[in-house]
């Protein structure tokens, strides 16, 4: 079996986790009661380094699968969290309720999309480890 892969289905199952969550997550962050290491900057900081390891893993591997869906998702976090890291305020401060609302709204409709791609990620990587089991 191959470490990075098993590593990498870890990976992806915490981020599977993580946009599951994402809406309770984002609330915790911004609440007064929040533990020091949550924030947005942290999320955005995971998901960014979770795409960069994805993306070096399929170049390692010379894979095409879903490149196209990757390169664009690895893109769009990749950017946020470059925002996130030039302008730390962006997020914490919402402007109320309202905000927060049309905030969690977005994430939930995106990262139940981004949920598929990752669902499907995982079962790639499981059946990549399976593989190996059966064929060793």
């Amino acid at each position: 079996m191959k470490l990075s892969t098993a590593l990498l289905l870890v990976f992806t199952l915490v981020m599977v986790a993580v946009h599951l969550t994402s809406t309770r997550l984002l609330r915790r962050a911004w609440s007064a009661r929040a533990p020091a290491w949550l924030s947005v900057l942290n999320i955005f900081r995971f998901e960014g380094i979770y795409y960069l390891a994805l993306m070096a893993y399929v170049a390692w591997q010379r894979s095409r699968f879903l490149l196209a869906p990757l390169v664009i998702m690895a893109a769009l976090h990749v950017a946020g969290w470059a925002v996130a890291e030039c302008k730390h305020g962006w997020l914490v401060t919402t402007g109320g309720e309202a905000a927060q609302a049309r905030i969690l709204t977005g994430v939930q409709i995106f990262d139940l999309g981004e949920t598929v791609v990752l669902v499907y990620v995982a079962y790639v990587l499981a059946r990549g480890i399976l593989g190996y089991w059966v064929g060793a």
